[in-house]
C-alpha cells in the first residue's frame, strides 16, 4: 500500500467527512483519486469509479428521494449515523432506528433494479462488509469521506448533521453532459424535476435544475463548500488541485500537487456538444447555462 503524503492535519475527527457530488459524469472519479492520495479514507467498498457503495446502498433511493422522504435532516440522520459507524465504527452498537433504516433500505434495493439484476444478493454483500471492522492504520490516512455524485441531493442533510463536513461539487458543461452516455442520474431522479424521459434536451433541464438546487444548498454553507469545474480542473490541474488542497485544510509540497496534477487526463469528450445538433434543446435553457459560466 502506497503510504500517503505527511500533510499537515488534525487527526480524524468523525463529525467532519470530506464528500463529493455532482450530476453523474462530471469527472468526480478523478477527483476521489485526488483526495484519496491527499490522505482521505474515501472507503473500503468502491466500485470501478470510486463511488462508495455503502452509501448507494442508503441513499441512491430514486423513490424516496423524488417523493420528498429524504428533506429533512431527522429523516435521515439514521442513514448518516451509519455512514459514520461504517467507517469509524463501532458498527456492532448500531441502534433500533439504524436497523431500521437500514432494513428499508436494503427492502427498497431489493425492488429495484438500480443495482443490476441481483440487488439483494448486492446489498448483503454490502451488509457483510459493514460488519467486518476497519482496522485502520494511524499513516494510512488522516480525514475520511466518501465520493458518490448523488450526494448532491443530500447537501442540507449531511451538512447540517456533521457540524464539520466539506462539500465540493463538481460542475462540467451542461450541453457536453446532456450528451453524455452516463445519464443514470437523469432516468432515475428525473420525475423529481417532472422530467420524464432521457432525450439530451431533458438531460439539460436535468443539470439546470440539480446543479441549480445543488448550488443553492451550498450557499448556506460558504466557508464548508467548493465548486470545481472540471474543464478548470483538465485546463490547469496544479491550481486546481492548489485550491482543492486549501479548501480541504491540507499542505502538499510542490512535487505532490505535480503527481496529483499527474492523475488529470482531459478527455477527448470535451466539447462534444459542438459535434451535435441543438435543435430542440429551449433556448431559455440554453441561455441558463449561463448562470453557471457556461456557454455555447
Amino acid at each position: 500500500m502506497t503510504t500517503a503524503p505527511e500533510f499537515k492535519m488534525p487527526e480524524i475527527n468523525i463529525g467532519s467527512p470530506i464528500i463529493i457530488g455532482a450530476v453523474g459524469g462530471s469527472g468526480t472519479r478523478v477527483l476521489a483519486r485526488i483526495v484519496s492520495e491527499m490522505g482521505v479514507d474515501i472507503g473500503r467498498d468502491l466500485n470501478q469509479a470510486n463511488d462508495d457503495l455503502w452509501m448507494n446502498l442508503l441513499f441512491f433511493r430514486p423513490s424516496r428521494v423524488c417523493s420528498g422522504q429524504f428533506e429533512k435532516v431527522e429523516s435521515v440522520s439514521s442513514g448518516m449515523s451509519l455512514m459514520r459507524r461504517h467507517r469509524n465504527g463501532p458498527v456492532f452498537q448500531t441502534t433500533a432506528n439504524e436497523l431500521r433504516f437500514l432494513s428499508r433500505a436494503i427492502t427498497d434495493t431489493w425492488k429495484t433494479d438500480n443495482f443490476g439484476k441481483t440487488p439483494l444478493r448486492w446489498s448483503l454483500k454490502r451488509l457483510a462488509k459493514f460488519f467486518v471492522p476497519i482496522r485502520r492504520k494511524s499513516e494510512e490516512c488522516i480525514a475520511w469521506g466518501w465520493k458518490e455524485p448523488t450526494s448532491h441531493f443530500f447537501i442540507n442533510q449531511f451538512l447540517g448533521y456533521f457540524p464539520k463536513a466539506k462539500y465540493v461539487h463538481v460542475l462540467r458543461h451542461g450541453l457536453d453532459m446532456a450528451f453524455s452516455s452516463n445519464l443514470n442520474q437523469v432516468k432515475r431522479f428525473g420525475p423529481l424535476f417532472d422530467l420524464q424521459s432521457v432525450t439530451p434536451p431533458d438531460a439539460l433541464k436535468f443539470w439546470l435544475a440539480a446543479n441549480g438546487d445543488a448550488l443553492m444548498s451550498m450557499n448556506r454553507y460558504p466557508q464548508r463548500t467548493m465548486v470545481v469545474r472540471f474543464e478548470d480542473l483538465c485546463s490547469d490541474p496544479s491550481n486546481s488541485v492548489r485550491s482543492l488542497a486549501s479548501f480541504l485544510g491540507f499542505r502538499p509540497t510542490d512535487l505532490e500537487i505535480k503527481r496529483m496534477a499527474g492523475y488529470i487526463r482531459p478527455p477527448e469528450s470535451i466539447g462534444r456538444y459542438r459535434k451535435n445538433s441543438l435543435v430542440g434543446f429551449s433556448g431559455e435553457d440554453l441561455a441558463e447555462l449561463t448562470k453557471f459560466g457556461y456557454s455555447v
